[in-house]
């Protein structure tokens, strides 16, 4: 009688998840889209550009704001636009500029 050796055991590989990362990097940054950023906290001080909104986008222009604080108050209004092609703004420390429409804001 030949005797047979017992399979061995399956093997179980987990892969590791992988991983992701959606923290932003730390201190203020030089690039920014929809939403409202204090500058010198949030976004750097200085210039920036946008190329206007995406090819993509539901509505052809983007909404900017410059305010002296984020209360929504219209005395808060430094200026504002629509724009619908290439624009350049430059944001001071201490205001917040709020943005909307897609437009990618770099500085330049």
């Amino acid at each position: 009688m030949t005797a047979t050796a017992p399979a061995p055991p399956p093997v179980t590989i987990e892969a590791a998840a992988p991983t992701t990362s959606t923290t932003r990097p730390s201190g203020p940054q030089t690039e920014f889209g929809n939403g409202t950023c204090k500058v010198g906290e949030d976004i750097v001080a200085g210039t920036y550009k946008t190329a206007g909104p995406g090819t993509d986008s539901f509505v052809n222009n983007c909404c900017w704001e410059r305010d002296k604080n984020d209360t929504g108050s219209f005395d808060a209004i430094i200026a504002n636009d629509n724009i619908a092609g290439p624009t350049r703004i430059t944001l001071k420390k201490g205001e917040f500029f709020k943005s909307s429409g897609g437009c990618t804001w770099k500085k330049s």
